[in-house]
């Protein structure tokens, strides 16, 4: 091959390796932007996610009757909700349960109070979608909605409690918590819902047990259809119990603390395990993890994470006097939390441009079987501002035919081509154009040379 046909096949091999490694990094990243146009697809959808990096609940002996605490706070609290009927996004870095909410929602009005908490932000479609965030030094909030999409952030510096930690030792608790909640539509993944949550340190005890960077992170997406793609990943970055003060690696798990096994011989990791898992229950601590629970029910699919799971009993000092009187109380701490719901139907329905009257295209009928969750949330789900009310249940009728609308499913018998393809056909298109230009340069250039 002469000189100038060896650089007309570098350049056109060079120019199709760049756009087909450019090509190669899309198919990786495997992502396309969020596109609200998606929803027009989805006769139905509701996307909830809820996500707390510390979920703090105190039960007393004297009234068993809170099932879920006395006391039952989010820090922080980051929460969407995206549905056919409108969307919502709620952040806030101390989430101070029903409880504080209904005695400020009691308090008389003055000026520049209206009975709401300054640190909650609220968006929604319809209404107001970029409501002005929350900053308080470490402590944010910010949310924000489309009409078919919602995110929502939120952290915190430290929240503890003073009741079940020693005299004299710090408070037990976390710091340095973050949740992030969003629910969209992906030209390529579907309907997708995120929760994350994380919390940096948490000490209970006294610095009895000690945890670092806690992660739960659930990412679901559906094309509509029935069927899922989840991913849900729960990590604890370290762990240690001071033991006769000794700080003792271990890794937890349902039924405890498990000395790691580079810190003691084989034989003895479970002797030293009973050991440290004494120690914490004489320090009133017990911890464990919860494995992720995740339910389908038709085109729903319901999931609950969990990090880790610390209590902490106040224990009987002497004369100390319990607080308030009471005579036992606990205080439970979940580390990372995560609840989620998301639920779509891709059957979008086409004007019929007929009579009016409904033309039958061959399509055989089927009955969608309900998808209502039974399962309670973890987390507080805010109703919708703005929904109206549910009528009371009526006599079942039988259904009057659509004459306005034909599924279109009955009309399209194939899938879309995908923009991806169409995207890589353009870029080796471009490549070969560029390609062309470069071996013509090059050979006219061969032909100018001296021989």
């Amino acid at each position: 091959m002469s000189r100038s046909g060896r650089r007309i096949a570098l350049a056109g091999a060079a120019t199709v390796a760049v756009a087909m490694g450019a090509s190669d990094a899309l198919l990786i990243s495997g992502h396309a932007a969020q596109d609200d146009t998606q929803a027009a697809n989805y006769s139905l959808f509701n996307g909830q996610v809820a996500a707390a990096a510390d979920r703090e609940q105190v039960f007393t002996s004297t009234n068993p009757g809170f099932d879920q605490g006395a006391v039952d706070n989010f820090y922080p609290l980051a929460r969407v909700g995206v549905t056919t009927a409108g969307t919502s996004a709620d952040a806030s870095p101390a989430d101070t349960g029903p409880f504080a909410q209904a005695v400020y929602a009691g308090l008389p009005a003055y000026p520049g109070y209206n009975g709401q908490q300054p640190q909650y932000v609220h968006a929604q479609d319809p209404g107001l979608h970029n409501p002005p965030s929350f900053s308080a030094g470490t402590a944010t909030a910010s949310a924000s909605v489309t009409d078919a999409s919602g995110t929502a952030a939120a952290t915190y510096g430290a929240v503890g409690n003073t009741t079940t930690a020693p005299i004299g030792s710090p408070a037990d608790g976390s710091d340095g918590g973050s949740a992030r909640t969003t629910s969209y539509f992906d030209s390529a993944l579907g309907f997708v819902t995120v929760g994350d949550s994380r919390v940096h340190h948490a000490s209970f005890g006294g610095g009895m047990l000690v945890l670092d960077d806690v992660h739960v992170l659930v990412q679901v997406s559906t094309d509509g259809l029935g069927h899922f793609t989840k991913s849900v990943s729960v990590t604890v970055g370290d762990a240690y119990v001071n033991a006769g003060g000794t700080q003792v690696p271990v890794v937890i798990d349902q039924n405890g603390v498990t000395v790691a096994q580079q810190n003691a011989p084989f034989d003895q990791v479970q002797g030293v395990s009973d050991q440290l898992n004494a120690k914490l229950n004489q320090a009133g601590i017990s911890v464990h993890t919860v494995a992720p629970a995740l339910a389908q029910e038709g085109d729903n699919l319901h999931v609950d994470a969990e990090g880790v799971v610390v209590e902490v009993r106040q224990l009987d000092v002497g004369n100390v006097p319990v607080v308030g009187g009471v005579p036992q109380q606990w205080v439970r701490h979940t580390l990372g939390v995560v609840t989620m719901d998301n639920e779509a139907v891709n059957s979008p329905l086409q004007a019929d441009l007929g009579t009016g009257t409904s033309t039958d295209l061959g399509s055989t009928e089927s009955t969608i079987p309900s998808t209502t969750t039974t399962t309670s949330p973890i987390l507080p789900v805010a109703p919708l501002a703005g929904a109206p009310a549910a009528a009371p249940s009526a006599p079942a009728a039988t259904p009057a035919p659509r004459a306005a609308t034909v599924p279109l499913t009955a009309v399209l018998t194939s899938q879309p081509l995908s923009t991806r393809w169409l995207l890589l056909l353009y870029l080796a298109w471009q490549a070969l154009m560029i390609a062309l230009a470069g071996a013509l340069y090059l050979h006219r250039a061969a032909l100018r040379s001296p021989r």
